[in-house]
């Protein structure tokens, strides 16, 4: 199922697969970035379908940084 992100933030292209920031969006002098890890899979239990994936985790971080300033939140 594919869902779009919550306006104003923009899905930067390619960034799943290279892992950097998934969305994106500037608010005022601020900059918004978050990305997504996908973590391994929780380990089946026993008779589960070998098949079957499993529950995936997300790690989600997010950065909000202002132009010229070395930190970040």
């Amino acid at each position: 199922m594919k869902v779009n992100p919550p306006s104003p933030f923009t899905i930067i292209k390619g960034a799943i697969d290279s892992n950097g920031p998934v969305l994106k969006r500037t608010y005022g002098k601020e900059e918004i970035s978050i990305f997504v890890m996908q973590l391994a899979n929780i380990i089946r239990g026993e008779g589960d379908d070998p098949g079957d994936d499993g529950i995936n985790q997300l790690f989600l971080h997010v950065d909000v940084s202002k132009p010229g300033q070395e930190d970040s939140l």
